[in-house]
């Protein structure tokens, strides 16, 4: 069901999930939290319902949608298909001058993502793997058509065995090739295809259990230690790496808070839907214990409290004095104090944000255990970060120093 609200050029990137009513059978449909977003004319001919995508609104102003919208809505008037004779213009179009793989990835990496409807972590997540192992390679000065098995092997030669990237750089490849057949720019055999291909000329790709990177955990000693050297610094950095152990939250889901996500009447910040890993569409609520209420209180100075990730791993090390420690590594101490202590895993689990159980089981778990895990969270930051200490090497009182963003 559409939704009745005015759409225009202002509003057209803002609105949450639907279909909106533009113009007669002209809709805005936005799906996925608003990643995917996309003009769709809906209409009937000979009896037979038809949908015309007319576009991206980030790319497309609204004015010329509603053209395109009306010359169609003309057409199907007059007993013609606008969608039928766009894709016969294409078909009958002479055959293009076969472009280089450099020219044509762009177009098919953004076609991608809107065919697939990559979620924003997604699309950040390929285009680092084409930009490390497939824009530096030779193949990517070769035309489509030119490009051979052996092109794809040699592509391949360096990700393969040192990383699972190689699998991903695999099939981004066969999915380029997928475009350039469909659009008439190569035949024959795609050249990336695995099976009775490539698998004649490459061993299996690491497995997922092979590829897993576990990172660096210090001791509850050392995050100890290391906490109350960088809080007697009380540099925005320092604060945030102790909110991030207290809270035990990914790195991001911190670097990015916000004073809105923040309730200090209940104790708790929610971490928005759009930074959770997970993609569940409900905010993830966590309690803060009285460390990370007094820690975030000597913070409210602070406007915008997003810093560099390498600010904050930098802080971490100096303060660790271990150029090995890792932010992410500070969950993983979390986890094993849990389990050297007989915590319930189960609250273990959900504090990490990690989903427990079968799908069966996860489809009937509805309660976050709230209320059950802030005594979990306590008893941590008592470890970690005993209140006394806290307050003699960060007293209430201290203003934050500036500090580079």
């Amino acid at each position: 069901m559409s939704r009745a609200q005015k759409i225009n050029s202002k509003n057209v990137l803002s609105l949450p999930d639907g279909k909106y009513l533009i113009d007669p059978q002209l809709y805005l449909v936005v799906r996925r939290d608003g990643s995917s977003r996309s003009y769709i004319l809906r209409y009937t001919i000979a009896g037979r319902r038809r949908d015309m995508s007319l576009g991206d609104p980030q790319v497309k102003p609204l004015a010329v949608v509603k053209q395109e919208a009306a010359r169609a809505r003309l057409q199907v008037s007059q007993g013609i298909d606008p969608k039928e004779e766009r894709e016969q213009i294409r078909r009958s179009s002479k055959t293009p001058t076969v472009p280089l793989l450099k020219d044509f990835f762009p177009h098919a990496m953004d076609e991608l993502a809107s065919i697939r409807t990559w979620s924003p972590r997604t699309r950040v997540k390929y285009d680092c793997v084409a930009r490390k192992y497939i824009l530096p390679s030779p193949i990517i000065y070769k035309r489509l058509d030119q490009i051979q098995v052996s092109d794809i092997v040699d592509c391949l030669s360096e990700p393969w065995q040192k990383t699972y990237y190689g699998e991903i750089v695999r099939s981004l490849l066969e999915a380029v090739f997928r475009l350039a057949r469909r659009d008439g720019l190569v035949s024959g055999a795609n050249p990336a295809l695995w099976r009775d291909n490539l698998d004649a000329y490459l061993p299996q790709p690491l497995s997922k259990s092979a590829r897993t990177v576990h990172r660096y955990a210090l001791s509850v000693v050392q995050l100890k230690d290391a906490l109350r050297v960088g809080l007697s610094r009380g540099q925005l950095s320092d604060r945030l790496v102790a909110i991030i152990a207290l809270t035990a939250c990914r790195r991001d889901e911190i670097r990015f808070m916000k004073w809105s996500e923040v309730n200090f009447d209940t104790k708790t910040f929610s971490v928005p839907p759009e930074r959770r890993k997970d993609r569940r569409l409900d905010p993830h609520v966590v309690p803060l214990s009285d460390q990370a209420v007094y820690i975030l209180k000597t913070l409210t100075d602070q406007q915008n409290m997003t810093l560099g990730q390498t600010t904050l791993i930098a802080s971490l090390k100096r303060s660790s004095k271990n150029i090995d420690a890792t932010l992410h590594g500070l969950r993983s101490t979390f986890r094993d104090w849990c389990a050297e202590t007989e915590q319930n895993p189960i609250l273990a689990e959900k504090s990490l944000m990690h989903s427990t159980g079968s799908a069966v089981q996860l489809a009937y778990q509805r309660s976050d255990l709230l209320e059950q895990r802030r005594p979990l969270m306590q008893a941590w930051a008592d470890t970690i970060l005993p209140m006394d200490t806290l307050k003699e090497v960060l007293p209430e009182s201290m203003n934050t120093p500036t500090e580079k963003y």
